[in-house]
């Protein structure tokens, strides 16, 4: 069976399971079209491909570790072609010894690139109980209207439209029964550790290397603008002046014990989160000469923001503004006017 019509058979069986699926919902249709496409005349793609239809090879609804590869695939290939879409990009061949993933071209210039897929916090169990809890909700809502149509009242009639609802929470920074939402510390935390995980200094031995994190999966709580700040003012309209710490600029730039900030329950209560129990990455990993946050809902939305040195070369300085359309910021918080004043583009 074709990738596309695999896809779309899961798709078509979710929605009679469960609507909340991350990684499936992440796989856009119209891009595994243009990958498909593509593929004819890209090696690089056409390799991922076969490796994306092993990992489809016996997978099914229910949540798996196939999964994880699946969507690793998928976010490796949609991150290639936004590149290649602007720069030549070369995807570095695999060999014995770790390598980064891809070489870029900028005016002259080779800026060499590792990428890091992000997954939910102890992902397996994660997607595991979106899955049940999904097949809870759809249990409980079918129950719901079995009920409503034997048991008619007055507010329930042939002529009449009722909407049954069930509520699912998606908590990807989750670690235990004490997590809290709302704290930045978990997402800040969450993402810096995963980072250390996953770092190999051979795969930055080239120089000129940055780091691409894709962070779909996890979510933050700042618009996405304006967590490249290292603080910035509120956006609930039920807080008239409150200031909340940005998620990103403290992954890349924060020190261990200096105060984090979070939106206030309400008016008048402490806006105190706590304090950041990791440094930076970009204080503790020298060899990594920028990061680019990757998010996307799907592929026409996929957007880059990044953080880089404020002393680093131009080359890599000039090749975040060009690519993230100066939605970048360094460690002295340079871009500062430029990001408050764009805040709107991160709704």
């Amino acid at each position: 069976m074709h990738i596309k019509e695999k896809i779309l058979e899961l798709h078509r069986s979710s929605s009679e399971y469960t609507p909340v699926k991350p990684l499936l919902n992440g796989i856009s249709i119209d891009l595994l079209d243009k990958i498909v496409d593509d593929s004819t005349c890209d090696t690089f793609l056409e390799n991922r491909l076969k490796q994306m239809e092993a990992a489809l090879d016996g997978i099914n609804i229910s949540h798996g570790p196939k999964w994880k590869d699946l969507y690793s695939l998928y976010k490796e290939m949609e991150i290639y072609l936004r590149l290649k879409s602007s720069f030549i990009i070369e995807a570095i061949p695999e060999t014995d010894h770790k390598t980064p993933d891809f070489c870029i071209q900028f005016r002259g210039e080779k800026i060499f690139a590792e990428l890091k897929t992000l997954l939910a916090m102890y992902a397996d169990l994660f997607y595991k109980s979106i899955d049940e809890a999904g097949l809870d909700a759809a249990v409980k809502t079918e129950t719901e209207l079995i009920n409503a149509v034997a048991n008619p009242s007055e507010n329930f009639s042939p002529d009449k439209i009722i909407i049954f609802s069930s509520e699912i929470v998606v908590a990807p920074h989750r670690k235990d029964a004490t997590y809290d939402p709302r704290s930045k510390l978990h997402v800040i935390k969450n993402i810096i550790n995963k980072f250390a995980q996953n770092f190999k200094r051979e795969q930055y031995a080239c120089g000129n290397t940055i780091s691409i994190i894709d962070i779909t999966q996890l979510g933050l709580i700042s618009p996405l603008i304006l967590s490249l700040l290292p603080i910035h003012k509120s956006l609930s309209p039920q807080q008239s002046i409150a200031f909340e710490s940005g998620e990103l600029w403290n992954i890349a730039f924060g020190v261990q014990n200096q105060i984090l900030f979070r939106q206030p329950e309400f008016n008048g209560c402490s806006n105190y989160d706590s304090n950041l129990t990791e440094n930076g990455i970009m204080n503790d990993y020298p060899d990594v000469k920028g990061i680019l946050f990757h998010s996307s809902s799907n592929y026409s939305d996929s957007r880059f923001v990044g953080i880089h040195r404020s002393n680093e070369n131009r080359g890599i300085i000039d090749f975040f503004k060009f690519l993230c359309k100066n939605a970048c910021n360094d460690e002295k918080n340079s871009n500062f006017y430029f990001l408050h004043a764009n805040q709107s583009h991160s709704a």
